[in-house]
């Protein structure tokens, strides 16, 4: 039994259980509710003060597959020679505000990181001076390329924060000024990565110091809180309009820290939908609206939960550009071997996959959205992770049920050779990294080769969709180490095939030649 007092004011009461060994396991609990229970009141029928009933217990859930946590990655994007425990740090601030103002419990929120920053990108001019309809344009096929080798390197995440240098924002992305310390981007799928200057916030007495909060911004943007400036919590007016900012952030659990936090009337603890001020001081929790808002959206009954499983669900990395017109282009697609499906909004487009026979196995239905910051393009990128169905031999891209593209699946997947760095190698300086590739069908083949530093338990992306058998690394840029290895994946357009150097080979700092002296 759990006792709980109630104000004289309060008729409902919230419980949340911040840990599966708390958890109910049943799709109720027993509820009994008590008034005058220490009988200071004289009453005829002292029977009937109690009453008990049944009430619901909800989990939460995040995504709709097999794996219903919280996975978030963070990604280094052009961070040069930044030291890497400013990254490591900025981690631990924004992981452990996120989990404390996110309705998810310690063992449903799995943070990824890796340290090795992502460079090989569609080219983005730095203060582009072109006119604003083309800076947009290349932005936006940046982001795609910045979705696809994320998506490679953590398949399963359901987010994705990409952490660029301080001024980044507002050099690279047009349209942005620099007060701008974090963004998402608002296009279906894309919006899935928020692009964030860390800044760096030492961990205070309070959660959610300005760049602590960042982060836990954008990623609630993606989920669903308000994205218009007039609907956020900024300072000031809007468009004649006060703002909410006056609304205070709601008392809570600090989770990790197991510590309550209250916040009187007369305490400045803000909403992390608020927009950032200068002042680095003020702090950030979250207000009964917005977790309400994350918690109702992501709630199912205890009954539907589902069980984290560890077997690998494959799935299939698709790529391509539509136009407004109805035509579509499709680029190189990769079955992955476990992968979480984007979320997909319905719309007139559809994948349709269908067996030898040209029976439909399966059908996706998406939307296109081609206008962008109030700009119309006749072409627009696409990248998603879709459903792998056993025995799919074409899918079939269709617009209004009329068919637009198809990728065909060819009977036999290609094979691919990690030749070097394959094993006990002492690197330094500039290497080439070499592999071979064949495929019995004659198909053309492409690759995505990748980088670990800690012997497979993560990966980065070096470069993707590229048809060469070789590609030049400066590892004199990486940390020193003894667990690197290479991977190369090779597609055929669909059928997929990966291998992996046989043994770690080792990175060096410098190389150091013996001193000879009479």
């Amino acid at each position: 039994y759990y006792p709980l007092s109630f104000a004289t004011n309060e008729i409902t009461k919230t419980i949340f259980f911040f840990s599966e060994d708390l958890a109910p396991i049943n799709d109720t609990i027993q509820v009994s509710a008590t008034v005058d229970y220490s009988g200071t009141i004289i009453e005829d029928d002292e029977t009937n003060n109690t009453e008990t009933i049944s009430r619901a217990v909800y989990d939460i859930q995040w995504t709709g597959g097999v794996f219903p946590g919280f996975t978030i990655h963070y990604a280094r994007v052009d961070w040069g020679q930044t030291p890497l425990q400013d990254y490591y740090d900025y981690i631990t601030i924004a992981n452990e505000f996120i989990r404390d103002v996110f309705p998810v419990s310690e063992q449903r929120f799995s943070p990824t990181y890796n340290p090795i920053g992502l460079t090989n990108l569609a080219p983005l001019p730095a203060n582009c001076n072109l006119p604003f309809r083309a800076c947009l344009w290349l932005f936006l096929n940046f982001i795609t390329s910045l979705y696809q080798s994320l998506k490679f390197q953590n398949p399963l995440a359901d987010r994705y924060i990409a952490m660029v240098p301080d001024g980044w924002i507002c050099t690279y992305v047009p349209g942005k000024d620099c007060s701008t310390v974090g963004m998402v981007f608002p296009l279906p799928v894309l919006d899935n990565i928020a692009i964030v200057q860390p800044g760096l916030t030492p961990l205070g007495r309070l959660p959610g110091g300005e760049s602590a909060h960042t982060a836990a911004h954008e990623i609630g943007h993606s989920v669903g809180l308000p994205v218009h400036p007039c609907a956020e919590e900024y300072d000031g007016d809007c468009d004649g309009v006060p703002d909410r900012i006056g609304e205070l952030a709601s008392t809570g659990l600090w989770v990790s820290r197991r510590i309550p936090i209250r916040v009187p009337s007369d305490r400045e603890v803000y909403c992390f939908m608020g927009g950032g001020t200068p002042n680095h001081d003020k702090k950030y929790w979250v207000d009964a609206e917005d977790y309400a808002k994350l918690f109702n959206d992501h709630k199912v009954v205890a009954s539907s939960q589902v069980s984290i499983s560890d077997e690998a669900t494959q799935g299939i990395l698709v790529a391509g550009t539509f136009d407004i017109s109805g035509t579509a282009t499709l680029d190189t697609w990769y079955v992955l071997s476990e992968a979480e499906p984007s979320t997909l909004a319905p719309g007139p487009y559809s994948f349709e996959y269908q067996d030898a026979n040209g029976a439909i196995l399966h059908q996706q239905s998406f939307a296109i959205t081609y206008t962008v910051w109030g700009e119309t393009f006749e072409q627009m990128p696409f990248v998603a992770t879709i459903s792998y169905i056993p025995n799919t031999a074409k899918i079939v891209v269709k617009y209004n049920n009329v068919p637009l593209a198809e990728k065909i699946v060819s009977p036999n997947a290609p094979t691919v050779t990690v030749i070097s760095p394959n094993g006990g190698e002492q690197l330094s300086g500039q290497v080439e990294i070499s592999w071979t590739g064949t495929d019995a069908d004659g198909d053309t083949l492409a690759y995505v080769v990748q980088l670990t530093l800690n012997n497979g338990a993560s990966w980065s992306t070096l470069a993707a969709g590229i048809a060469d058998t070789s590609h030049m690394l400066d590892v004199s840029q990486l940390p020193p180490g003894t667990q690197y290895r290479i991977k190369v994946i090779a597609s055929d357009g669909f059928n997929t095939s990966q291998d992996v150097s046989d043994a770690p080979f080792t990175v060096l700092t410098s190389v150091y030649l013996p001193s000879i002296s009479k």
